[in-house]
C-alpha cells in the first residue's frame, strides 16, 4: 500500500511523472504487476465474503465518475466482467468466515437472503421512470417489511421476494428530474452494492441509511456548487462534486488515518 512517504508535499504520488508523459512511472517502467496493490485496484472497492469477490467503484476516479452519466447501459450486478482478475487476487473488507450480515440486531440472514436483498435494491435504483427519491423510498419500505420476518413465517429467501414483488408494476409519472436522477441512482448503487457498512453495523437498514446519506449529502454540495455558479444544478456540477465526495468519503480518511498512525 502507498503510505505517507510516497506522497508529495502536494499530496500527490512521487511516482507521477507530472513533467513529462503524465503517467505512473512504475506502471511505464516496470509493468502493472510492479505497481503496489492499492494502484491496481484503483478505483475498485472490493468485499471479500463467503459468496466470493464483490467489487463496486470509488467515483473519485474520473473514468468511474463519467460512467454514472453513461445512457447506454443499464444498471445491474454483472457475474465475472471481462475485467475481473483473471487470478481472482483482490484486498479489501476480508469478512470471510464471519457470520452473515444481520436482519436486525437478533436475527441473521443468510447469504443467499441478504444477495437476494441486494439484487432487489439494484433493480428499483434502475428503474429509468423512478427518481433517486422514490427508488429509495421503495428500498426503505421493502427493507422495514423484511425487518419483521421472524423463523416462524417462512423461508427468509421467499420473504425477500415477497417485499419487493409489489415494485414490479409499471410506475407512475415521471418525476421532472428524472435525468439527474439516473447518475444519482447509479451512484447509490454503488454506495449499496458490497457494502462494508452490511459487515459493521447490526441492522440490515444501515446499508440503506448509508447509501441514502452519501446521496442526499453529495446532492447538497452539488447544489451549493451550483448556487455558487449562479444557476441550476448541472451535470457538470454533479460531475465534479461527486469526485470530489469520493475523494473525501472513501480515501482521505484512509489517508489522514495512515499519517496520524505514523510515528
Amino acid at each position: 500500500m502507498i503510505g505517507a512517504a510516497t506522497l508529495t508535499t502536494a499530496g500527490g504520488c512521487r511516482f507521477f511523472d507530472t513533467d513529462g508523459d503524465r503517467l505512473c512511472a512504475i506502471h511505464r517502467d516496470q509493468g502493472y504487476e510492479a505497481m503496489p496493490m492499492a494502484c491496481q485496484q484503483f478505483p475498485r472497492r472490493v468485499l471479500l465474503d463467503d459468496r466470493g469477490v464483490h467489487v463496486s467503484l470509488s467515483h473519485f476516479c474520473p473514468t468511474a465518475a463519467a460512467m454514472l452519466f453513461r445512457d447506454d447501459a443499464p444498471l445491474e450486478i454483472v457475474a465475472d466482467p471481462p475485467a475481473f482478475r483473471r487470478d481472482g487476487y483482490y484486498e479489501g473488507l476480508d469478512a470471510r468466515g464471519s457470520l452473515p450480515p444481520s436482519l436486525v440486531p437478533d436475527v441473521l440472514m443468510d447469504f443467499e437472503s441478504y444477495g437476494a436483498w441486494e439484487r432487489g435494491c439494484i433493480r428499483l435504483l434502475a428503474r429509468d421512470d423512478w427518481s433517486v427519491e422514490r427508488a429509495f423510498g421503495a428500498i426503505r419500505s421493502a427493507t422495514a417489511a423484511l425487518s419483521r420476518w421472524r423463523p416462524d413465517d417462512g423461508p427468509l429467501i421467499a420473504a425477500v421476494s415477497h417485499v419487493f414483488e409489489r415494485y414490479r408494476e409499471p410506475a407512475g409519472a415521471v418525476r421532472d428530474d428524472i435525468g439527474l436522477s439516473r447518475p444519482l441512482r447509479f451512484y447509490a448503487a454503488a454506495k449499496l452494492f458490497a457494502s462494508w457498512t452490511a459487515y459493521n453495523e447490526d441492522r440490515l437498514s444501515a446499508v440503506v441509511a448509508f447509501a441514502r446519506g452519501c446521496v442526499w449529502i453529495m446532492r447538497s454540495m452539488a447544489e451549493d456548487l451550483a448556487r455558487e455558479n449562479g444557476r441550476p444544478l448541472q451535470p457538470s456540477d454533479l460531475l465534479e462534486t461527486i469526485q470530489k465526495y469520493d475523494h473525501a468519503r472513501l480515501h482521505r480518511v484512509i489517508e489522514d488515518r495512515s499519517q496520524a498512525a505514523s510515528p
